[in-house]
């Protein structure tokens, strides 16, 4: 079974983001940086991900 990440940013951060499965919120978060979070939307939106 494939297990499918849906995320969205459960905070915005003054330099970057807390982000969550909201399909698993007992799972945690992770945050990450302005310029990781910057990179990982501009990697979805040109499709750089299969």
């Amino acid at each position: 079974m494939t297990r499918r990440w849906v995320s969205r940013p459960l905070r915005s951060l003054a330099d970057g983001a807390a982000v969550r499965d909201t399909k698993d919120r007992s799972a945690g978060y992770f945050t990450t940086t302005r310029q990781q979070w910057t990179a990982f939307l501009d990697a979805v939106k040109n499709n750089r991900f299969e």
